[in-house]
């Protein structure tokens, strides 16, 4: 049996990959679902609170996964697990996910990540929304971003926010759903 893809969309909060995931829906692209994940997770900073509630999530989640018959794209998974538990010093919870996606699925990453600082702060006073991240936090985020294990065991595009353009992000999906990355 050929494998579906599974196509992970990564990247900082609030850099638009749920924008991203509409206008792809929007497309009506035949063979692909596009898998919105409706949570409601705890504080993210309470470690022990929050990763208790990620496995459990990320298990249901994998389960769903699994239950579809189609290619699927999808935010955030692997590589946010990891830079995130980087970050807040925490455990990784993919476990799960790792061991049985990759049985129906090639697993594909588009990553959406802030060219600087500067432009993360724009992007929050566009939205009016706090500042979640430090510089220092920043840095650290987009360095964990662009080094992940995963981006090494995964295919993965990387675009810069602002300079990406929903064409160009279209034309890479249309790539990963051709075979041609």
């Amino acid at each position: 049996m050929e494998k579906k893809k599974l196509i992970i969309v990564e990247g900082f909060d609030r850099i638009g990959k749920d924008t991203f995931l509409k206008k792809v829906e929007e497309k009506e692209i035949e063979g692909l679902k596009v898998y919105i994940q409706k949570n409601n997770p705890p504080q993210y900073r309470n470690k022990e609170e929050f990763k208790a509630w990620l496995v459990s999530f990320l298990k249901g989640q994998a389960d769903e996964l699994m239950s579809f018959d189609s290619n699927i794209i999808m935010a955030r998974l692997f590589t946010s697990d990891f830079v995130y538990s980087s970050l807040f010093n925490r455990t990784m919870s993919v476990d799960y996910p790792l061991q049985v996606l990759p049985k129906k699925y090639d697993i594909y990453q588009i990553i959406f990540l802030y060219k600087s600082y500067e432009d993360y702060l724009t992007r929050c006073k566009f939205l009016k929304c706090e500042v979640e991240y430090s510089k220092d936090e920043f840095e650290k985020i987009n360095y964990l971003y662009q080094n992940s294990l995963f981006n090494t065991t995964m295919k993965t595009a990387i675009f810069y926010n602002p300079k990406r353009s929903f064409k160009e992000e279209l034309t890479e999906l249309n790539k990963i759903l051709k075979g041609e990355r």
